[in-house]
């Protein structure tokens, strides 16, 4: 499950239009669309300037939380493209924050439900979205985007199958 959004959009929708607003909300999108159909992700939600994608659903794969993270990882990308953009047409550049969950989440008809890995406990339906968004996100939610840094948190990792996450990467 990976959760991304925009930093500080309060601020950037009293500096523009509310046209311009959403047509800045739209190629964003439109930009983490291109990269989560690049990864075979599912985007299950737009919220405002957020978006909410699963990984092994509709269609699962052995390297899910892979995908998730290479995700994350190519939408911050994606933001150096779509800035040099936005800079010229519009005079503003985009932050995103990122938070993944690699744990299980099961998703149905009828809502999801989450495994806590630590645990033998559950939590239904309308808790699992909070918590798995909380879990993802950790102290995402709260942080600024500084130029040059990639804020971004995976939690539920699990070590040992051949795949290391990157230490560091190269500025935004």
């Amino acid at each position: 499950m990976l959760f991304c959004d925009l930093v500080d959009s309060t601020r950037l929708a009293s500096q523009l239009d509310p046209e311009d607003y959403r047509e800045v909300v739209r190629v964003y999108q439109a930009a983490c669309a291109e990269v989560i159909q690049r990864f075979e992700g599912h985007i299950a939600q737009y919220l405002a300037d957020g978006l909410l994608m699963y990984f092994g659903y509709p269609q699962a794969h052995e390297d899910d939380a892979q995908r998730a993270v290479r995700t994350g990882l190519d939408i911050v990308r994606a933001m150096r493209t779509l800035n040099r953009r936005l800079e010229q047409e519009q005079g503003v550049r985009l932050a995103v924050r990122v938070g993944i969950h690699t744990g299980l989440v099961i998703v149905g008809e009828e809502g999801m439900l989450l495994l806590a890995q630590s645990s033998a406990t559950h939590v239904e339906a309308e808790d699992c979205l909070h918590h798995a968004l909380s879990t993802a996100c950790g102290t995402c939610s709260g942080a600024e985007a500084e130029p040059g840094r990639r804020p971004m948190v995976v939690s539920g990792w699990k070590r040992g199958r051949g795949w290391r996450l990157p230490l560091h990467s190269p500025p935004v």
